[in-house]
């Protein structure tokens, strides 16, 4: 009887990892595609971003600076660490959306209807978490748009100031 019942509870455990394994592949899939930055084409904000840490090094090297170009670069310098924070922020915040979205998930699928269930009495439950889903999906292309905006004028600011340096590197000949 105990080998009948620790069976059964198995199969069951087996049927609710394969009802699982969608979300699971999905969230998967969707931290690697947000985490994966390997084969991804390079964007002018890297390449911006590598210049930049390009010319602090060379000015880090360089024993002639004069004190604007230090000035100038400590403000590079500031400026790509607000850039790494904005992106550290923002990455936080979706993993945490996509953590509460595999818990939404996990309930919506507690309260999948079953065969037997004719009368559907968590109709109402599962449209509230739906509609959840769908409000941290808006959040999520809301947080997208801010990130975006906040680093176009991080990388104008970062244009800028590598404009300036380039000036002063051809005013003094460096």
């Amino acid at each position: 009887m105990l080998l009948i019942n620790l069976a059964l509870i198995f199969a069951a455990l087996k049927v609710l990892l394969n009802q699982f394994k969608p979300i699971k592949s999905w969230w998967l899939s969707r931290l690697m595609s947000e985490n994966g930055k390997k084969g991804k084409p390079s964007r002018f904000g890297d390449t911006l971003e590598e210049k930049a840490r390009g010319i602090t090094k060379w000015l880090n090297g360089s024993s002639n600076g004069s004190p604007v170009s230090s000035i100038i670069k400590k403000d590079i310098a500031l400026t790509l660490d607000q850039i790494e924070g904005l992106r550290n922020v923002h990455e936080n915040i979706r993993k945490n959306l996509v953590r509460l979205e595999c818990y939404i998930g996990t309930d919506l699928l507690g309260l999948k209807p079953k065969p037997h269930d004719y009368d559907n009495h968590h109709r109402s439950e599962r449209n509230k978490l739906k509609d959840k889903l769908l409000k941290i999906e808006e959040e999520r292309r809301r947080l997208s748009v801010e990130e975006e905006e906040k680093l176009q004028k991080l990388h104008e600011k970062l244009l800028s100031l590598m404009h300036k340096i380039e000036q002063l590197r051809l005013e003094n000949g460096y």
